[in-house]
């Protein structure tokens, strides 16, 4: 796996903002992150410690040492939720089933 957003975290997060970035899209951001947080003032603090690509293509794992870093902010009220995502579907990987038909 190539991918450099991955090279920060280990799990991969949906957050839903209140309104979408840009005209006619989502409001779903997904992240790759080793934690995400609610800042004392209610924004959403997403972290992950760097690791390194190997040759083959995977990660190594982070340094004890490696201090996490800061991704991304999304400012207060301007997100709604996050969770753990699936990679293959981007669906809150704990639910087995929405209930939809």
């Amino acid at each position: 796996m190539k991918n450099e957003q991955v090279q920060y975290g280990n799990l991969y997060w949906h957050i839903e903002l209140t309104e979408p970035r840009y005209k006619d899209e989502t409001t779903g951001v997904f992240v790759w992150a080793d934690q995400i947080r609610v800042g004392g003032l209610g924004e959403l603090i997403v972290s992950g410690k760097w690791r390194e690509l190997k040759d083959d293509g995977t990660l190594e794992k982070p340094k004890e040492s490696e201090e996490e870093q800061t991704t991304l902010v999304i400012a207060p009220g301007q997100w709604k939720f996050f969770h753990p995502a699936n990679v293959f579907t981007d669906d809150a990987f704990c639910i087995d089933s929405w209930g939809y038909k």
